[in-house]
């Protein structure tokens, strides 16, 4: 907390005032931040865990054979039979993976390939399982320039 302008020098006071430091630490060199900005809305709302078990089943109504593959590869890696997806590395890139793609579908649950997030959503793009089925955006292979994209210009 400030202390009071009274028990401040004189050129403490006037470097004070200068700036326009109130005593709730806003003024000219400082952002508005919350609910002192001028755009505040709210916040964050409060997460509704009813709400999230409520999607969570109809999910798993909606998609049963999902939630079947799902319930299986997680036995199996409970038992042992499969290591973590953490532990391996992307069969794709060779980072560290996230998860396991059902690559050949939710009938074969077991057939799964570690993938990190990134290649994870690229894959499912490709099969069409995003938001609104767009498939590889327009600037997938990159920028263009003179023609060519930045990747095949010479390092």
């Amino acid at each position: 907390m400030l202390k009071p302008l009274e028990e401040l020098s004189r050129s403490a006071r006037c470097r004070r005032r200068r700036l326009g430091i109130l005593g709730d630490g806003r003024g000219k060199g400082r952002k508005a931040r919350g609910p002192a900005h001028y755009r505040w809305r709210g916040g964050n709302p409060v997460p509704d865990p009813a709400k999230r078990r409520a999607n969570a089943y109809a999910s798993a109504r909606r998609y049963p054979d999902r939630r079947r593959a799902r319930e299986a590869l997680n036995e199996a890696v409970r038992r042992g039979r499969l290591s973590r997806a953490a532990q391996c590395i992307c069969v794709d890139c060779g980072n560290p993976a996230a998860a396991y793609d059902h690559h050949e579908g939710y009938d074969k649950p077991l057939t799964v390939q570690p993938v990190c997030h990134k290649c994870h959503g690229r894959r499912s793009r490709e099969r069409g399982e995003h938001k609104g089925k767009r498939g590889p955006t327009p600037k997938a292979g990159g920028r263009m320039l003179d023609g060519r994209t930045w990747d095949e210009y010479p390092k």
